[in-house]
């Protein structure tokens, strides 16, 4: 929240939704933010100071490493969870690049080395 509002984040569409809650009983949307490039050009401007980044192309990054291993009978994880990271005036100008020029997780950078196989002992 911030001065009156609450700052909702949407991992379907990576966007956010603004909500006058002033009168918390009657809350009313204000605007929507699509985050990358719409939240970088407001965050830019000065008229958001951060966003979320649930991003997709890092999922299916990773999401295509697992498949790969799994086609290759390397064990993987039943659970791989990414983190989100905080968009803000500080790396923003990464979420500006094109989705080709954007840099994308390798599975050692993600996914720890020890964890436990369905099947057998930890790896290490």
């Amino acid at each position: 929240m911030h001065r009156g509002h609450a700052f909702v984040g949407h991992s379907f569409n990576e966007g956010i939704t603004v909500l006058d809650i002033q009168d918390p009983s009657k809350p009313k949307v204000v605007n929507f933010v699509g985050c990358a490039p719409d939240a970088v050009k407001a965050i830019k401007a000065g008229r958001l100071l951060a966003t979320v980044s649930y991003d997709a192309l890092s999922l299916i990054a990773i999401a295509l490493q697992a498949a790969i291993r799994i086609l290759d009978g390397k064990p993987v994880a039943k659970v791989i969870e990414l983190p989100a990271g905080i968009i803000d005036i500080s790396n923003c100008e990464v979420w500006n690049r094109p989705y080709e020029e954007r840099p994308l997780p390798m599975w050692d950078d993600v996914v720890t080395a020890d964890f436990v196989p369905s099947d057998g002992p930890p790896i290490n």
